[in-house]
């Protein structure tokens, strides 16, 4: 559920029904420089908001490897792991401009 005038998303996943909030007013987008994410899958308090963290290369490894590494994923699309090294390349070939005049 998006909260446009608070710039709050609410979200509940399949393992964790509870309601969460990510707060999009914490992000400064004037000045981003890297890309940011949220584990939403995390285990976390009602009232504790997620936190936005780097997205790395590690990170993003990780988050790839485990997702394609899901039975079900493979049972429906056969191996996807070959794609991991594309996805990397491309967030390699990222650069952030500083949009100041």
């Amino acid at each position: 559920m998006y909260d446009i005038p608070a710039r709050q998303i609410h979200y509940r996943t399949l393992s964790s029904p509870q309601w969460r909030t990510l707060a999009l007013n914490s992000l400064d987008l004037a000045h981003a420089r890297t890309v940011k994410f949220v584990d939403i899958h995390a285990a976390s308090s009602a009232a504790r908001r997620p936190d936005w963290a780097e997205l790395t290369e590690a990170r993003h490894r990780e988050y790839l490897e485990t997702f394609f590494a899901q039975e079900s994923l493979k049972k429906a699309m056969g191996d996807l792991t070959p794609m991991i090294e594309p996805f990397l390349l491309g967030m390699r070939g990222c650069t952030f401009v500083d949009r100041q005049p």
